[in-house]
């Protein structure tokens, strides 16, 4: 589901890797300006050039990820090599799931929420 982290295989690659699920079957996907959005809800600020051959391969499903596929995404959005990269992403690559971060902060500020695609709710208090 949305939020979860995943380990997933590439024939191309010796290792796994872990991502993010940002979208998953069913769910719409819109690109506006500089926002990825899942469902109307803004997920990631973007730069739209590096999305442009994903947001292609979207649209070719009216914006809806198609059956076993999903969208991912890493915790380093500036150097990932996620769907802005990689497109869509096939469940059959897909090989675990990841249960816990041992951490995921800084010293200065705590947990970094964003990460662990958590609400910042401090600003509503």
């Amino acid at each position: 589901q949305q939020g979860d982290l995943i380990v997933i295989e590439f024939s191309h690659r010796e290792r796994p890797v872990v991502k993010r699920v940002a979208a998953v079957a069913g769910d719409k996907v819109e690109f506006r300006e500089d926002a990825l959005m899942v469902n109307g809800q803004t997920v990631r600020k973007i730069d739209p050039e590096k999305w442009r051959s994903t947001m292609v391969q979207i649209e070719h499903y009216d914006n809806i990820v198609p059956e076993n596929n999903i969208l991912v995404l890493g915790d380093n959005a500036e150097n990932s090599r996620d769907s802005a990269r990689l497109g869509l992403i096939s469940m059959d690559q897909v090989t675990g799931k990841v249960n816990g971060v041992m951490k995921s902060g800084k010293q200065e500020t705590g947990v970094r929420r964003s990460r662990a695609m958590i609400p910042d709710r401090s600003s509503t208090r």
